[in-house]
């Protein structure tokens, strides 16, 4: 495991900035590495959909909308099955009267998924590391990692944080934004 010293900036210019007091140190581009932290809930930003960060209380909106509209779905046709003599009815009036009750049993799914009672059970805070860009640093030792924090320091960085990581072809491999930063100064 390496030791990643990190800090949060709220501009690109600050990043770069610190970005450049590092590489001015110790420290080479292999060393160093920059990305964004979402906002919770901008899941739509990756292209392959989901963030870590997403609302906890939607987290239970997928399931539930599954089973509200089968339900929806069962209650449609067995409406219209009811109200109207088989030999009668057209298919489309049968599709289109079922269609509705899933789409209404998959809404009334989805937001009983999303109570606000889920967040309290899960024990998470809701957002541990706020949006911004993350300059992360891989300190060979002890007197590294001073340096590190120290430039991060000097530039701004908000939230500066210590961890045991994984480094990996010059950036932090398995950076997890849900998880609880180390904050050494606290």
């Amino acid at each position: 495991m390496d030791t990643i010293i990190s800090g949060r900036f709220d501009t690109l210019a600050q990043a770069q900035q610190a970005e450049a007091m590092l590489i001015g140190r110790e420290f080479t581009e292999d060393d160093i590495c920059s990305f964004a932290l979402n906002p919770p809930g901008q899941h739509d930003a990756d292209p392959v959909g989901g963030d870590g960060q997403a609302d906890d209380n939607s987290r239970q909106a997928g399931p539930d909308t599954a089973k509200g509209s089968a339900i929806g779905l069962g209650a449609g046709l067995a409406a219209v099955a009811v109200a109207v003599p088989a030999a009668g009815v057209a298919v489309a009036v049968v599709a289109a009267a079922a269609g509705v009750c899933a789409y209404t049993g998959s809404l009334a799914g989805a937001l009983h998924g999303m109570g606000p009672e889920q967040q309290k059970t899960t024990g998470k805070t809701a957002d541990p590391r706020p949006a911004g860009v993350l300059i992360a640093v891989r300190a060979a030792d002890d007197a590294g990692a001073q340096s590190a924090q120290e430039a991060l320091q000097s530039t701004g960085a908000r939230d500066i944080e210590i961890a045991a990581g994984i480094w990996r072809d010059g950036s932090w491999a398995d950076f997890d934004p849900q998880s609880t930063p180390h904050h050494p100064s606290r």
